[in-house]
């Protein structure tokens, strides 16, 4: 079975979650897929389209997500919503009937609307979420195998890949 983990990352939080999940799986991280936003479009123009809940260009490698049998999705949060490339990201996806989805984020207090929010568009594109987690920032750096080991524990994620 093979999973990818496509991901967001600014200040490197949401990066550093996603290298420790694949230290527990063979997983393919493709972080040119989670559609980097491209050099034209700068932090601002990123920030106030998050905060708008507007969609921003987006750049990727390309990678065929038919390929891969899970799908786990990472923002960062800001202003209490997702990053708007990972909803670029998101939106830009075609239906996916019975692809399966994990949605994380990392915010300063592990809110979970934005990984809520995430989970929400895909459902509208027809993917099917096994669950959504919130990692707190602040814990990250004494805590970090702790929290992904939680993350694993709670959404059964070893049973949902095999």
């Amino acid at each position: 079975m093979k999973a990818l983990i496509v991901y967001y990352t600014m200040g490197g939080s949401t990066g550093i979650v996603t290298k420790e999940i694949k230290k527990h799986f063979n997983f393919n991280v493709w972080e040119a897929g989670i559609r980097r936003v491209k050099a034209k479009t700068n932090f601002i123009k990123v920030l106030f389209n998050t905060l708008l809940s507007k969609p921003v260009e987006i750049g990727h490698g390309k990678c065929n997500l038919d390929e891969y049998d899970i799908i786990l999705i990472g923002t960062p949060v800001w202003a209490g919503k997702p990053n708007a490339a990972v909803l670029a990201f998101v939106d830009s996806l075609p239906d996916y009937k019975d692809k399966k989805f994990i949605c994380f984020s990392v915010s300063l207090f592990g809110q979970n609307k934005a990984a809520e929010i995430i989970s929400n568009a895909i459902t509208e594109k027809k993917g099917t979420v096994i669950g959504t987690y919130s990692f707190k920032a602040k814990n990250l750096k004494k805590n970090l195998q702790d929290e992904v080991e939680k993350f694993l524990d709670i959404l059964n994620v070893l049973e949902a890949v095999q």
